[in-house]
Parts: C-alpha cells; structure tokens; sequence
C-alpha cells in the first residue's frame, strides 16, 4: 500500500498533465491492497491477505482505515468468502462479490454488519454511481439497475454475446453516463438511470483496455490500453457533432 501524490504541470499545447510525485508507503509492505474510498472519499477500505499458500481460499481481512492510517485501523469482516468490499457514496452501505456461490452482498461499512444479498444467481460485478442512489451490475445474462436501500431492481437490459467479456462499468461523476466496454474493441455509453443506449465509442483498432475513466468535470473520457498509450474523448465536442446528424441525446434528470 503506498500513497502517490499527483503533481499537475501544464504541457507544451497549454493542457494541464498530471504526473506522479512523491510517494509513501503505508503500513505493511505486502498482503494488503486497497479496495477502495470509503463514502467520506479519504478513509481507505483494504484488504488483507492471509492466504499462505497461492491456492488457499482463506478470504480476506477487510479493515476500514480511517484517513489512510493504518495505525487506526478497525475491522470490518473477516472470514466470509468475500472478494472486495466497495463503499457506494453518500451512505453507510458497501458492496462485495461473494467468493463462492455467485452473488452480489451488501453491508453497512459503519457498523461491518452484512446486510443481505441481491440474490443475483451469476457471477456479478458492480459499479455504485457517485450520487449513492443507483447501483449498476452485470453478469453474462444482463446489465441492471438497483435503487440503493430499497435495493429494487429499477431498470435492466440483456447482455449481448459481444459484450460477453466484459468487466468494468464506470459510471460518470454526475451519475447521468455509464460506460462499458464491449469485446470487438469499443467502448458504449448509456444513460443513467434507465440504461438506454446513447451511442458507441470505437477505438482506433482492437486493443485490450486497462481501464478508462472520466474527467472530474465529467467531460471528457480517458481510456487506458494494456500497451500504456491513453486515448481521450471530448464529449462535449462528440455531442455537437451527433446533434448535426440529429442523434444527441437529451440529459436525463
């Protein structure tokens, strides 16, 4: 675990970059890994590994550590098979995947206490938009839509056999996008929270994907591929070029 400060210069176009500065290890120097912020968006979620051989299917230890300090960790679960444990904003409820019978766990983080299952009978994984109200997963059979506390299914639509692969959904910072990849090579963005899709996003050429992300204004989109270069959409200049060919779409609320 090791904090790494960003450093923001501006670049020879007059564009601001980010590099990576000074960093600082965090507590132990093996068998942790962060899942995560916690809702106040500076205590870290980590887990720890205790697994002694590579193929023991000890679960992990996850620990809240408050503001990033180790020396004031508290324990939040532990011997539950568990991958992860991811915080949704704005509340005190987190996520995991359940290490061996598929499903989708949600916990109180302020207290560790399990709450219940989605009941979603596939291999899942999730993505909580930043508003804390919706949470998006995806198995091979569909994508959904669950309405944080009550947690009801609000919206769902199939997976197609293209999208099979999939992994990450990234949800935009206003809560109104979600991108997901799809495995011929592009990226689809849709609405929040009706799941309507908008348009595609295709890259250059075939790649495989790291990961990608949106700025925090939510303007642009930065796609990351497994060879490092990094591409980037300005969507506000995509829309103006949809809206010439009358295929923009109306924000939703």
């Amino acid at each position: 675990m090791r904090r790494v400060e960003l450093a923001r210069t501006n670049g020879p176009d007059g564009r601001f970059r980010l590099q990576f500065g000074r960093e600082q290890l965090l507590g132990e120097p093996t068998g942790f890994i962060a899942t995560g912020f916690a809702a106040d968006g500076c205590s870290l979620l980590v887990g720890q590994n205790r697994r002694r051989t590579q193929n023991e299917t000890l679960p992990p230890t996850i620990w809240l550590w408050p503001e990033g300090d180790p020396t004031r960790a508290r324990k939040l679960a532990e011997n539950f098979p568990l991958v992860g444990l991811r915080a949704v904003p704005r509340g005190p409820w987190g996520v995991s995947t359940d290490l061996i019978e598929p499903d989708l766990w949600v916990w109180n983080v302020a207290t560790g206490e399990r709450v219940r299952s989605l009941g979603i009978a596939l291999p899942t994984s999730s993505e909580p938009a930043p508003n804390g109200r919706w949470l998006v997963t995806k198995t091979r059979a569909e994508l959904a839509v669950w309405e944080v506390g009550t947690w009801r299914k609000i919206a769902h639509w199939p997976t197609r056999q293209t999208d099979q692969g999939t992994r990450w959904l990234v949800a935009s910072p206003d809560s109104r996008l979600l991108v997901a990849s799809a495995a011929e090579g592009r990226l689809t963005l849709r609405a929040l929270p009706s799941g309507e899709e908008l348009t595609a996003l295709p890259l250059p050429r075939a790649m495989r994907l790291a990961d990608w992300r949106f700025s925090p204004d939510g303007s642009r989109l930065f796609v990351l591929p497994s060879m490092g270069q990094v591409f980037e959409w300005d969507l506000a200049e995509l829309r103006r070029e949809l809206a010439k060919l009358n295929l923009d779409w109306q924000d939703s609320r």
